[in-house]
């Protein structure tokens, strides 16, 4: 991203994110060319690892009470720094506070709850905290610095509080405030105005779903902050990103013809983002078969593959679309066939190419956190046998590279299955599920387990319950064709997913009464066969 000259009207803005996206924001900014209107500084919790598979320059890392120090010390093509953990809201204001940005656009749920929310040309002002009349003036100041003039406020009725309203619109109108209301539903959605404004979320998705189409943005009633609703949750739209950011620079401009200086005319000297593929970097780390780096595809697109393989013989990491073309080790002198991955020894003999797919991870009852987002499971890999003899018995195992893992990296290993026979199933699911434990130390109370996270990722097929199960039984008896066919043999579905940066860490305290444990299982349901792992989180 090209900084291109200083201009003496160009907004400086914070990207910040608490699930580590900085690194694919950083990449679809520079798809879209926002450098060329913004400064930009990104701020995530522990991206190192993913902007390494993207290619992108080194963050630096510190910690949050050290952020104003780094950005002050960074150089240019140092334009996102790496904290251990991000509390983003908290976060924006500080930085604001400190007078080194102009706004802060947060990744993620909003962290407030009276708030602008716009979706294309309309505008939902939804006011869940008092003062209300505060709010009010606030809202339509906020739509005026957007550039909607003089905005006009159709105010919905609440269910309670009828007299505390009234007076809220009075008090508004004697300020200056165009309002009108409060109104029923009905002469509300007949009503013209500016924005609509509400007192809960229902009736915010309401209006929104009834009048705007389109991305939404959110936006702190200070005008200073902004937040999008993908991130965590979703994969962002570059379209949706240049939205947020454009807002966010309407406003701070706003606020300089208002006699208030830009943060680049106070501080000239503050970092900007420079977003690039890192230049070329020595040879080692590179597949020896199609000369790219490691963390890099074999095509050279921006999408991480997956492990490198380990030859067996001399050690040399190549891409497994690379060897699967070449079908041995490509050293010269050496054309071992075997390979080692996570731990596991592979044949280059069904490999096969990667073409991995992302599943989404759905929550499940009990679920109370920000588990993972998405499971990436590669093409599966196959081999007649294992070892030296075919599996006897059908079983399911997960084979994992060794932990402990860290929150906001990835986790990775296999889902291996071996079949003595062809077999055919319903599908396959994963899971990730943290529970705290609490055991008196005395007595003879039972152990309670309470869930905290429960999340999981149909990979393969369709998950089946113990009827469906036997349907497909029933129907491989009379010589359907239903179900997905896993062959003889043993076949592995290398698969990864990142631990979020607010994923529960393992923990054992021992009190004077109790002890309480948490622990992270991953669990994989496999054609009816069940098999749990616990992982360590640090």
């Amino acid at each position: 991203m090209d900084r291109g000259e200083p201009e003496p009207a160009r907004p400086r803005l914070a990207v910040l994110s608490a699930s580590g996206a900085a690194p694919e924001v950083a990449l679809r900014l520079a798809s879209e060319g926002a450098g060329a209107q913004l400064d930009l500084v990104l701020i995530a919790a522990e991206p190192r690892a993913r902007a390494e598979e993207l290619g992108l320059s080194a963050p630096r890392a510190c910690e949050p009470e050290r952020l104003g120090a780094t950005l002050r010390e960074a150089r240019e093509g140092e334009g996102w720094v790496a904290l251990a953990s991000v509390d983003p809201l908290g976060l924006a204001k500080a930085l604001l506070a400190e007078a080194r940005l102009d706004g802060a656009l947060i990744l993620g749920a909003p962290p407030v709850r009276s708030r602008l929310r716009v979706r294309e040309a309309v505008a939902v002002l939804e006011l869940a905290e008092p003062p209300l009349a505060e709010g009010l003036e606030q809202g339509a100041r906020l739509l005026e610095q957007l550039g909607r003039g003089r905005a006009r406020l159709v105010v919905l009725q609440r269910a309670q509080g009828a007299a505390e309203l009234e007076a809220a619109v009075a008090t508004a109108r004697s300020a200056g405030v165009d309002v009108e209301g409060p109104l029923g539903p009905r002469a509300a959605s007949e009503a013209r105005g500016d924005a609509w404004v509400t007192w809960s979320e229902e009736q915010s998705e309401l209006t929104l779903g009834f009048l705007g189409r389109g991305p939404e943005t959110g936006l702190g009633l200070a005008g200073r902050w902004a937040w999008t609703r993908g991130g965590a949750a979703a994969p962002l739209e570059p379209s949706e990103l240049r939205r947020a950011l454009e807002l966010l620079s309407r406003l701070a401009r706003a606020r300089a013809e208002a006699g208030q200086e830009l943060a680049a005319e106070r501080d000239p000297s503050a970092p900007v983002v420079s977003v690039a593929p890192r230049p070329p970097q020595p040879q080692r780390g590179r597949c020896p078969m199609c000369h790219r780096q490691l963390h890099e595809s074999p095509d050279g697109r921006y999408s991480a593959p997956g492990p490198p393989l380990l030859c067996a013989s001399c050690g040399a990491a190549h891409h497994r679309d690379c060897l699967s073309e070449h079908g041995r080790c490509a050293i010269m002198g050496c054309e071992s066939l075997a390979f080692t991955r996570l731990g596991v020894t592979l044949g280059a003999e069904g490999l096969g190419v990667e073409e991995a797919r992302e599943w989404p991870f759905a929550p499940l009852p009990g679920d109370a956190g920000e588990g993972p987002q998405w499971l990436r499971v590669e093409s599966p890999i196959d081999a007649l046998i294992d070892g030296a003899r075919p599996p006897r018995l059908r079983a399911v195992t997960l084979e994992l590279e060794r932990g402990p893992y860290r929150r906001g990296q990835l986790l990775q290993g296999n889902v291996r299955v071996a079949c003595p026979k062809p077999t055919r199933i319903r599908g396959a699911t994963f899971a990730v599920r943290a529970t705290l434990t609490t055991r008196p130390l005395e007595g003879k109370r039972p152990p309670r387990a309470q869930t905290i996270l429960a999340r999981q990722a149909c990979f393969l097929g369709e998950p089946g319950s113990a009827l469906s199960r036997l349907a497909l039984n029933m129907s491989n008896m009379l010589g359907g064709e239903k179900g997905v066919l896993l062959p003889a043999g043993v076949r592995r579905y290398p698969f990864r997913f990142e631990v979020p940066s607010d994923h529960p860490a393992t923990l054992r305290n021992r009190g004077a009464s109790e002890e309480e444990e948490v622990e992270t299982r991953l669990v994989v349901d496999l054609g009816g066969q069940h098999v749990e792992q616990v992982v360590e989180i640090a």
